[in-house]
C-alpha cells in the first residue's frame, strides 16, 4: 500500500481543476488541525473507518462555493462563520477527492455514506494517524488547507 505521504499532488490538482473549473496551485504543508465541519470519514466496503479527509474552513468555503458557482467576492465578504451550503458542497468535493486515496490503496474506500462515524473517531485518526497535508490556492478564491489522514 502506498503511504499517504506519497499521494500524487498532480492528481489532486487535476481533480480539483476539472471539477471546479479554476486553476489550482498545491504544495505540501506541515500538519494542521482541520475544521470539525470538514471532516469526512472514508470507509471500506465493510464500513471500517480507515481514512479522514478534512480542511480548514477557508478551503471548504472556497471549493464549496466554487462548485456551487458562487462568485469569489461573495466568499471573501462572508466572514469566518461556517456556511452550511458551502460545507454541503464541500462534502461533494471531498467525495470526489476520495479517488486520490483509492489510487494509493489496494482496498477500495468511499466517503462514509451516512456520516455514521462519530466526530471523536475521526478526530482520533487526525490526531494519531499518518498524514498528507497541503496548502492550496484556488484561483480567484484564495488559500486554504487540505489534509488526508490514515489509521496507522
Amino acid at each position: 500500500m502506498t503511504s499517504l505521504l506519497e499521494l500524487d499532488t498532480l492528481s489532486i490538482k487535476k481533480i480539483l481543476k476539472d471539477l471546479l473549473r479554476h486553476d489550482v496551485e498545491i504544495a505540501v504543508t506541515p500538519h494542521f488541525a482541520p475544521h470539525p465541519g470538514t471532516l469526512r470519514g472514508l470507509v471500506t466496503n465493510d464500513n471500517r473507518l480507515t481514512d479522514v479527509i478534512g480542511g480548514d474552513l477557508a478551503f471548504a468555503h472556497h471549493v464549496g462555493a466554487a462548485l456551487a458557482m458562487i462568485p469569489a467576492g461573495i466568499v471573501r465578504e462572508a466572514g469566518t462563520e461556517p456556511n452550511e451550503s458551502w460545507l454541503e458542497a464541500y462534502g461533494e468535493v471531498a467525495n470526489v477527492l476520495s479517488r486520490v486515496v483509492n489510487e494509493a490503496s489496494r482496498t477500495r474506500r468511499r466517503i462514509d455514506p451516512g456520516l455514521e462515524h462519530q466526530f471523536d473517531d475521526l478526530s482520533a485518526i487526525v490526531s494519531s494517524g499518518s498524514a498528507a497535508t497541503y496548502s492550496l490556492n484556488l484561483d480567484g478564491y484564495g488559500d486554504g488547507l487540505l489534509g488526508f489522514w490514515r489509521t496507522d
